[in-house]
């Protein structure tokens, strides 16, 4: 009969077997769980709720993002101040940013 290291082939075979058939096993479960976790789950982050509120917060008027009398209403208008304060880093080093102006 055929050895090797004076093992039965056999005996390595059916344990190799055994191991990759565990291993595949694990995987497949692992796969399934994953597939069903994934479908139960509701993604928060795409409901139209949430999309009005990102919209709103970012490209909406003052009067819309703070209704109320109170807050920081010169601190909205996020996507004007960040291209405003680019323009005004950007003056002398950038040929036509100087021609720029954001209003």
């Amino acid at each position: 009969m055929a050895t090797i290291f004076n093992v039965d082939h056999k005996a390595i075979a059916i344990t190799t077997l055994a191991a990759a058939a565990s291993v595949t096993a694990y995987t497949l479960y692992r796969l399934h769980t994953l597939k069903r976790k994934l479908a139960a789950r509701e993604d928060v982050y795409e409901t139209a709720k949430s999309l009005n509120k990102y919209l709103i917060f970012h490209y909406g008027s003052p009067d819309e993002i703070l209704p109320w009398s109170f807050g920081p209403k010169s601190d909205v208008d996020f996507p004007k101040r960040c291209a405003e304060l680019c323009v005004k880093h950007a003056a002398g080093k950038v040929p036509f940013a100087d021609t720029m102006r954001v209003s």
